[in-house]
C-alpha cells in the first residue's frame, strides 16, 4: 500500500475545516449562554429572510448557522481532496461495505420500520425501532425540538404582541 503525502494546499484545507470546526463550537457556546438557540424559528431562513432583523438572538443564530454551513463545505472539500488523492482499494472496499449495508436492510424485515422524518425542511429517513413504532423524528434533540421552540416562539410573540 503505498501512502502519500499530503499536499500543502490540502493540509491548508484540512487546517482550515478544523478551525472553522472549533470556531463553531465557540459560537454555539455563544448561541447557549445567551439563549439565542430560539432567535429563528424557521430554517433554513430567518423570519423569512436571509439576513435577519437586527436584534441579537436572530444574528447570533444566523452566524452560528453560517459557520456551521462554511464547516460543512471545508470537511466535504477535505473528504473528495482525499477520496480523489487516495489508493483506491481501501477506499472500494469502504463503499462495498456501505453498499453491503444498504443491501442488508432493503431485504430485512427491517425495511418496514424505515420512516421519514415529519420536521420541515427535513429528508432523513430513519429505522424507528420505538416500542410502538410511533416515532416521528430522525432526532428528538434536532428536528422534534425545532418544532417545539417554533411552536414556543410562536407562543411567546403572540403573547408580546
Amino acid at each position: 500500500m503505498t501512502v502519500m503525502r499530503p499536499t500543502r494546499g490540502f493540509r491548508s484545507l484540512a487546517l482550515a475545516a478544523a478551525l472553522s470546526a472549533w470556531a463553531l463550537v465557540a459560537v454555539g457556546g455563544i448561541v447557549r449562554v445567551t439563549e439565542s438557540g430560539l432567535g429563528c424559528p424557521d430554517w433554513p431562513l430567518c423570519d423569512g429572510r436571509l439576513v435577519p432583523a437586527q436584534h441579537k438572538e436572530p444574528l447570533i443564530e444566523t452566524s452560528h448557522r453560517w459557520v456551521a454551513g462554511l464547516v460543512s463545505v471545508l470537511v466535504v472539500l477535505v473528504f473528495v481532496w482525499a477520496w480523489r488523492r487516495s489508493p483506491r482499494p481501501d477506499l472500494n472496499r469502504v463503499l462495498w461495505l456501505v453498499v453491503w449495508t444498504a443491501a442488508e436492510l432493503l431485504t430485512s424485515s427491517e425495511i418496514e420500520r424505515i420512516r421519514r422524518c415529519a420536521g420541515s425542511g427535513c429528508a432523513w429517513l430513519f429505522i424507528d425501532r420505538s416500542k410502538n413504532q410511533t416515532r416521528r423524528w430522525c432526532d428528538m434533540s434536532v428536528c422534534g425540538n425545532r418544532i417545539k421552540a417554533r411552536r414556543h416562539y410562536a407562543s411567546v410573540k403572540r403573547l408580546r404582541g
